[in-house]
Order: C-alpha cells, then sequence, then structure tokens
C-alpha cells in the first residue's frame, strides 16, 4: 500500500473516531423521536435563495413559494469548497465534509490516473450515507440520478447517474447499475425507449419525476432523494440571470408539484416532510484561465498525443477554482518553482488580477480538497479550465460558473424543509449542506453518528 493511502486511512480512522465521539446521537430522545412517515429530498441543481426569497423571482416558482410559506427555510446555505456538483452531494448525502466523505473533485477521481471517471458509486465515500442508516433501521429507500449510489445495496430503487466516458455508455451503465424493479418500471412506462429522454436535461429530469411519481404511488418510499440537473446546465450555458434559466427553474417547480400529486395520490400527504435543496450557486463569468499550458510550456507537465503522460505538477480544474496537486506530495521545490510561476501569470500588465492563492492552512479549516498543496481562486468573472493547449488566458464559453469558495454571497445555495415535523416560518440566516442528512435522518427517527452537520432543531417540531 502507498504511503499516500496509508496515511489517508490513518487520518480518516482519526475523522471517525473524532466524528463518534463528538456528534454521537444514539440516546437522545429528541433525535430518538419519528417526526414523519416519509421524506423526500429534491435537488435542484444550482438553486439560488433569491430565487425563493425575492418576491418577483418566487412568482416562477410558485411551489417552492408555498413550501417556504408553509414550512422554514435558509437565507444562505454554504456548500463545500470546492463548490461543486458531486462534492456538495456528497455533503448531502453524507453530513460530512470532503476531507472525511472523501469526493473531492467534480467530474473526476484522478486526475491522471482516471480523468474521466465520476464519483458514480457509493463505494466512493468513505462514511456512511443517509441511505446506509435509513436502511439500517429498517426504512425503504429509494434515489433517482443521485451521485455517488451506484453499486448500493442498501437503496431498494435506485436509478443512479453517469455520463457516457471511456468506462462506458451511459445507458449501459444506468442498465447495469439501476435496480431491477425500477429499470423495469422504467422499461414499461417507456416502452424500453426512457433511455431517449437522457440527453436532454429538461426531458431527463420530466422522466425521472415521473418514475418518481410512479415509485410513490405504488411503493411509498419513507426515504425518497431525486437529482433535477437542467438548471444548473442552463445557467453553465446562458448565465444565472437569464430568461432560459428563469423558464427551467420554473419546470422544476412544476416537476416538484407533480411530486406532490403523487403523495397526495397515494394518500400519504400528512405524513410526508419535503427538503428542497440545491448543491451551489452561480457567478457570472467572461474569461477562463488554463494553467496548465504554463506548467507544460515549463516541464512540469509532459503532453502526448493531446493526453498527459508524465507530471510533476498538476492544476485540476474546479471551475470557479482549481486545484494545485504534486505528484510527490513532500517535493517542495517543485511547490515553490509552480507557486513563483503561476504567481507570475496571476494578474495583468495594468495590475488586473485573476486569480488570488488558497493556502493549505486555509483549505484544512474548510476540510477540503486533500492532498493539494494549494488552491486558486478565481476573481469574479474569471473561471479555470484544464486545457494544456491554447491561450492561457482565453474568452469563456460558459456565461455562468461555480466552484468558488462558499465564502461567496453568489456560491450560497438554498433550503426549503415543510410538510410533516416541520415547523412554520423558522428563518435559517446561516447553515451548511452538511446539516441536511442529519435533519433528515432525525424526522425519521434516525441517527448519523458521523456527520460534521448538526441536525437543524430549530425548525423540528
Amino acid at each position: 500500500m502507498a504511503l499516500g493511502k496509508i496515511m489517508w486511512v490513518f487520518i480518516t480512522a482519526l475523522v471517525y473516531g473524532a466524528g463518534l465521539v463528538a456528534n454521537a446521537q444514539n440516546g437522545d430522545p429528541f433525535l430518538e423521536k419519528s417526526r414523519a412517515e416519509h421524506v423526500i429530498i429534491v435537488s435542484i441543481d444550482g438553486l439560488r435563495p433569491s430565487l425563493y426569497l425575492d418576491p418577483v423571482q418566487a412568482r416562477n416558482m410558485p411551489t417552492l413559494k408555498e413550501l417556504r410559506t408553509s414550512g422554514s427555510f435558509a437565507t444562505r446555505v454554504a456548500p463545500p469548497y470546492p463548490s461543486l456538483t458531486y462534492v456538495g452531494h456528497a455533503d448531502i448525502s453524507t453530513g460530512s465534509r470532503p476531507v472525511k466523505h472523501g469526493v473531492a473533485f467534480g467530474n473526476n477521481m484522478h486526475p491522471i490516473n482516471d480523468p474521466d471517471r465520476g464519483a458514480w458509486y457509493a463505494s466512493d465515500l468513505r462514511v456512511p450515507a443517509i441511505w446506509d442508516r435509513v436502511a439500517e433501521a429498517g426504512l425503504t429507500v429509494a434515489t433517482l440520478s443521485w451521485p455517488t449510489t451506484a453499486g448500493s445495496t442498501n437503496i431498494h430503487w435506485n436509478f443512479p447517474e453517469f455520463w457516457s466516458s471511456p468506462h462506458g455508455g451511459e445507458i449501459t451503465q444506468v442498465r447495469r447499475f439501476a435496480t431491477p424493479a425500477l429499470l423495469a418500471m422504467a422499461d414499461r412506462i417507456y416502452r424500453r425507449r426512457w433511455h431517449d429522454h437522457l440527453s436532454a436535461a429538461d426531458r431527463r429530469d420530466a422522466m425521472l419525476a415521473r418514475l418518481a411519481a410512479e415509485l410513490i404511488r405504488q411503493h411509498k418510499p419513507k426515504l425518497l432523494m431525486i437529482h433535477f440537473v437542467e438548471p444548473d446546465k442552463v445557467q453553465h450555458r446562458h448565465g444565472p440571470a437569464s430568461s432560459q434559466t428563469r423558464a427551467a427553474f420554473a419546470r422544476a417547480d412544476e416537476l416538484v408539484k407533480r411530486l406532490q400529486e403523487a403523495v397526495e395520490q397515494a394518500g400519504i400527504a400528512e405524513r410526508t416532510a419535503w427538503i428542497i435543496v440545491g448543491d451551489h450557486g452561480f457567478a457570472d463569468v467572461e474569461f477562463m484561465i488554463a494553467p496548465n499550458v504554463l506548467l507544460a510550456e515549463h516541464g512540469f507537465l509532459t503532453v502526448e498525443n493531446g493526453r498527459i503522460s508524465d507530471w510533476k505538477a498538476v492544476v485540476v480544474n474546479s471551475g470557479g477554482s482549481a486545484g494545485v496537486y504534486l505528484k510527490n506530495p513532500a517535493d517542495r521545490r517543485t511547490a515553490r518553482s509552480v507557486r513563483a510561476l503561476l504567481q507570475a501569470h496571476s494578474e495583468d500588465e495594468s495590475g488586473e488580477v485573476y486569480f488570488r492563492f488558497i493556502e493549505r492552512e486555509q483549505l484544512n479549516e474548510l476540510g477540503a480538497a486533500p492532498g493539494a498543496a494549494f488552491y486558486l481562486e478565481g476573481e469574479p468573472g474569471y473561471m479555470f479550465s484544464g486545457a494544456i493547449s491554447g491561450r492561457f488566458l482565453r474568452r469563456s464559453s460558459l456565461r455562468g460558473q461555480h466552484g468558488y469558495l462558499p465564502s461567496r454571497l453568489a456560491m450560497k445555495t438554498g433550503f426549503i424543509a415543510s410538510g410533516a415535523g416541520i415547523r412554520k416560518q423558522v428563518v435559517i440566516d446561516d447553515m451548511e449542506l452538511i446539516d441536511v442528512a442529519p435533519t433528515a435522518a432525525a424526522l425519521l427517527g434516525v441517527s448519523m453518528p458521523f456527520a460534521d452537520g448538526r441536525v437543524l432543531r430549530e425548525i423540528l417540531q
């Protein structure tokens, strides 16, 4: 076993032990009480608080507005760092920070060895997820397009999230890992052509909502988790303030309404708690920075046939931020050289700054990016690119981006809780995504002993 792996296991064991002492919930009468028979968690990718807080914007999302009015909500929810979809969903699922749950990047597990594999599998999580704890309590679980669930033996109905890569086509991977009963349901509803709906985000979300509604009506799972992706894709392409983005969120709101109707038809509305949550916010961008172009030009990266074949240092793109990793973490000379090179290109001749440095000490405080030497944080209007050729600075092909520090107001995401066991009109000014799993579990009378987050007791009856 490599030294780095040994250290990871050792550190993880220490963190686990600390979590058990600090966060043990067993024996707390408040948390042993079940407040809801069913909990539905809807993740709307890229949900921003203004969409339900601002009176004008809230008109576009009447379902969320009603849930906010009848329940409790947060004005700001901090994502992890970097504020990415898979990192954020791992936070939501486990109640733990990246240093503990192990999902530290966006769309790859390793920037060199495996740059195309996402954290698709439940085994990628290094701590138990809420579905594990709920299933252990004897309750049923359903997940639809929820990241990092493939292969879980504790999910009764699972339609996992993949994208096509050298590891396999999306349809092939979904068919391989979806639970047979749910796959059979999709085949029946869509006459074995459900995969036609995967290519367009709006149709994908609608298909998933229809499957979820059928699951609710037929099986009434105790915990249901569903991930809607269209608002994220539209904000990347058109920007967070665009008319296209407003339309995408309106469609997501309508899908939540369809789930509500299914709950009514199943006769469980009075016993169901709803949690609507985002995974990150969004910021406008104009320029892209490609640090690996510099690293390749100065011999820190070896590029062959358009791919990295060897490296001493590499910059891993996280959208609004980027992590600097060393092949030999103890190679301080390379670290200093790379830092000096990047520092020399961190601003233009007029003094306009492109990015700043996030030191390892701050990353430790955030529980973020284990293994990174340091991070680069894009200034407003700037994002990063993983490109290894071309210009260092270029116009962005995207209009919106995330991945920045959770302290940035634009990165704050949303949270609404309503229904069974939820108090009305409690306003939470600040919370974190790691608070979702402990709170959802508490609604079902289940504990999350490894969680870093807290139970939002103030919103529970």
